[in-house]
């Protein structure tokens, strides 16, 4: 059970929480590279950022469908399927 899981990585289930029915698979966690100052530092220096989080789903039995989504608006799919009260303390708590 994911009661204290953050954090998602490639393969996990995970359901929007606005659609907790639809099972997405994370594909990957999509990151890009920035450069930037850091307090206290006389260089800059290059940071790695998360943009969001490629899951793929099946739309019907034959068309694979993939979106990006922020992180916070995902939940495990394990939480998903205790229902809509689960999810709202799970996020909370997240």
């Amino acid at each position: 059970m994911h009661t204290k899981k953050k954090y998602f990585i490639e393969g996990d289930e995970v359901a929007h929480k606005e659609n907790l029915t639809l099972k997405l698979i994370v594909k990957q966690i999509v990151k890009y590279k920035k450069e930037v100052t850091v307090y206290g530092k006389e260089k800059k220096e290059i940071k790695t950022f998360i943009s969001g989080i490629r899951c793929g789903w099946w739309k019907n039995e034959k068309e694979w469908t993939e979106n990006i989504f922020h992180s916070n608006k995902l939940v495990p799919w394990d939480i998903a399927l205790q229902g809509k009260e689960k999810v709202i303390e799970w996020l909370e708590q997240n």
